[in-house]
C-alpha cells in the first residue's frame, strides 16, 4: 500500500473553508462526552480544543459536580451536569438521548478523561450504539472497545478512532494494528506515536514530524478536539462519511503538530504544556485563511 506524505500542499487542499454569509450551526452541533471526577482538565482541554478549531456549537454531558468545575472556564460551551457520582453514567445517556432529539447533534466525541473501569465502559459502548452518530473515539472510550470481542458495529456510522500505541495493543494482535483495527471497525483511525498513521484501511497517510513538545498529558486530548472541529465543519459542508473523516484527521494532525512545534520555539520542549498547545490553534489556523 503507497504511504501518503501529509504536508501543507494536502492540508491546504483538504482544510475547509468557512463562509462568511453563515452562523454557528453551519459549522457543526458537538456533543462532548468527557471528563470524570479526576480528570475534569480532559474535558476542558478536548473542549476548548473543538471550539478553537472552528465548530459552530458544542455541549457538554458530565456529572453535576464537574459542571461548576468546567462551565466557569470555557463559557463559550454548553455544559449539562446529570450525573451523581465521579463518571457518567445511564442517567447520563438517557439525558443524552433526550437532547439529541432536541439539539440533533452532527458529531460526538465521546473519552477523554472518563476513568476505565468496567461501569465506564458498558456506558461508553451503550453511547455509540443508541446515539448512532458520527463519533471521534479517544482515550476511555477506546480502552470501552478494547472490552468487546466485536467492534464491527462501527460500521453504522462513520468513526474515528485514535488511539496510542498502548491503547492500540489492546484493541489489536496485529503487526500492522492501524490497518487492522479500521479493518475490523470500519473507522478512520489514527495510531498516534513519534510518527503517526492514518488510515481508513485502503489508504494511508504518514505524519513524521516527531516533537517530544507534544510527549505531554493532555496533548492526545487536544488531538480529539482539533480532528473533532475540523471535521464538524468538513461534515456539515460535505457530509460525515469516510472521506471526510479522514480528511478531517490528516488535517487536524497536521494542525496539533505545527501548534506543538510553534510552541517549542516559544517555550522550549521541555515546557509545552496541553493548554500551550490549544492557544496556537488560531495562528497556526490563521496561517491557512485565505
Amino acid at each position: 500500500m503507497k504511504e501518503i506524505k501529509i504536508d501543507r500542499k494536502l492540508v491546504e487542499k483538504y482544510l475547509p473553508k468557512r463562509s462568511d454569509f453563515s452562523n454557528k450551526y453551519d459549522f457543526g452541533r458537538v456533543l462532548v462526552i468527557a471528563g470524570s471526577n479526576n480528570m475534569s482538565g480532559a474535558c476542558v482541554l478536548s473542549s476548548k480544543a473543538v471550539l478553537r478549531s472552528g465548530a459552530g456549537l458544542l455541549i457538554g454531558i458530565v456529572t453535576k459536580n464537574m459542571k461548576p468545575l468546567i462551565s466557569p472556564i470555557l463559557p463559550e460551551a454548553i455544559f449539562y451536569g446529570f450525573g451523581s457520582g465521579d463518571y457518567i453514567d445511564k442517567y447520563c445517556l438517557n439525558k443524552a438521548i433526550e437532547l439529541h432529539k432536541e439539539k440533533k447533534f452532527d458529531l460526538m466525541l465521546i473519552g477523554p478523561g472518563l476513568g476505565n473501569n468496567l461501569e465506564v465502559s458498558k456506558v461508553v459502548i451503550d453511547f455509540i450504539k443508541r446515539l448512532k452518530i458520527p463519533s471521534v473515539i479517544d482515550a476511555d472510550a477506546i480502552n470501552s472497545l478494547s472490552r468487546e470481542n466485536d467492534i464491527s458495529f462501527l460500521k453504522e456510522v462513520p468513526s474515528i478512532i485514535t488511539p496510542h500505541t498502548g491503547e492500540a495493543r489492546r484493541l489489536s494482535k496485529s503487526n500492522d494494528m492501524a490497518m487492522d483495527i479500521a479493518k475490523r471497525s470500519g473507522a478512520v483511525v489514527v495510531l498516534k506515536d513519534f510518527k503517526t498513521v492514518i488510515t481508513d484501511g485502503e489508504k494511508k497517510f504518514i505524519m513524521n514530524s516527531p516533537n517530544s513538545a507534544l510527549s505531554k498529558a493532555g496533548s492526545g486530548d487536544v488531538l480529539s478536539g482539533i480532528i473533532t472541529g475540523i471535521w464538524a465543519q468538513m461534515g456539515k459542508k460535505y457530509g460525515f462519511t469516510k472521506e471526510t473523516a479522514i480528511k478531517s484527521a490528516v488535517c487536524g494532525v497536521y494542525v496539533h503538530s505545527l501548534c506543538g512545534l510553534v510552541a517549542s520555539k516559544k517555550l522550549s520542549k521541555y515546557s509545552v504544556l496541553a493548554s500551550d498547545i490549544i492557544e496556537e490553534i488560531p495562528s497556526v489556523l490563521k496561517d491557512f485563511e485565505l
